[in-house]
């Protein structure tokens, strides 16, 4: 009978602690040992089975994505293939009237040679025939003249175009709005009653309404006057000024760069006014011109009003 074995393990502190001492059998110590490894090689297949998993699930991702680019591709090629037959359906008559007859291999299917004649119109006169060859050179060479009229046009057009961006000539009431009341030249004056040389256009319109510049330029004054009220006058090619006088609220500073159709101000009744309009002068120079020559250009705005100023 074999001896049972036990071992005995003891605990001995550092302090005068009596040392603690027990006896164990080999079969716990054994027991012991296999029960870490089962739950060691436990722990270590769980994580390989959720690693698995996770790849499998990325895997699954994969392979639907896949999937549906093939399923698209297939789609793509149905299409393609369908536009291909419509095309082949459609051709087939051409191919049909060109090929070479099969029964004649070798030989092409054309027009017999009176067929071929009609058609070039071999049985008119050969006068006749001339006739029409130079009435369609003289029809290209026509062509080619007004092809490179029109080339001229749009230059010129286009030079027109840049010119004019220059020229006070865009109607000075944002969204082409306003009405005329008065117009430049001899007028009665509707605070003195009496006549005067008018210097602008009156263009009346609601409190507020934009006012935009005329033409591309430099700002040159932007203030209060007694007379115009807050007004703003702007430089322009060619020797140009506008002026804007009795707004209500004035929106560049003097030195500013505006284009063409920029916002300057507002419409007022600012200075010396019986009610809400723009007072638009040109000037060249010295000189005060019509403005209405310039407007003309570019808009269209009935003549010879007389309502409130």
């Amino acid at each position: 009978m074999k001896k049972d074995r036990r071992y005995t393990i003891a605990i001995v502190f550092d302090s005068s602690r009596e040392p603690i001492s027990f006896s164990v059998h080999r079969l716990v110590i054994v027991a012991g040992f296999v029960l870490v490894a089962l739950v060691t090689t436990g722990v270590i297949l769980l994580a390989d089975v959720d690693v698995g998993t996770t790849r499998l699930a990325d895997q699954q991702s994969t392979l639907a994505d896949t999937q549906a680019n093939l399923d698209a591709m297939v789609s793509e090629i149905e299409h393609v293939d369908a536009l291909g037959s419509e095309f082949d359906a459609a051709l087939e008559p051409i191919i049909n009237a060109l090929t070479v007859n099969s029964e004649h291999p070798g030989s092409a299917d054309r027009l017999s040679d009176s067929e071929m004649d009609a058609f070039f119109g071999a049985e008119q006169p050969a006068d006749a025939r001339e006739a029409e060859i130079q009435e369609l050179r003289h029809l290209a060479a026509e062509l080619d003249r007004s092809g490179e009229l029109l080339r001229d046009t749009r230059s010129t057009q286009q030079l027109v175009s840049s010119l004019l961006v220059d020229i006070p000539n865009a109607w000075p009431v944002g969204g082409n709005g306003g009405d005329v009341s008065m117009e430049f030249g001899p007028n009665i004056h509707p605070i003195t009653h009496q006549w005067y040389l008018h210097k602008g256009f009156d263009i009346a319109g609601y409190p507020g309404t934009p006012i935009v510049a005329s033409a591309n330029g430099t700002v040159v004054l932007a203030g209060y006057d007694p007379g115009y009220g807050f007004q703003v006058i702007l430089r322009h090619k060619y020797g140009y000024l506008t002026r804007y006088p009795h707004m209500r609220e004035i929106l560049v500073t003097e030195g500013q760069e505006l284009e063409q159709g920029e916002i300057l101000g507002t419409m007022g009744s600012t200075g010396i006014v019986t009610g809400t309009h723009l007072h638009f002068e040109v000037m060249l120079g010295n000189d005060v011109l019509d403005p209405a020559p310039f407007l003309k250009i570019s808009n269209t705005f009935r003549r010879g009003g007389y309502g409130t100023r």
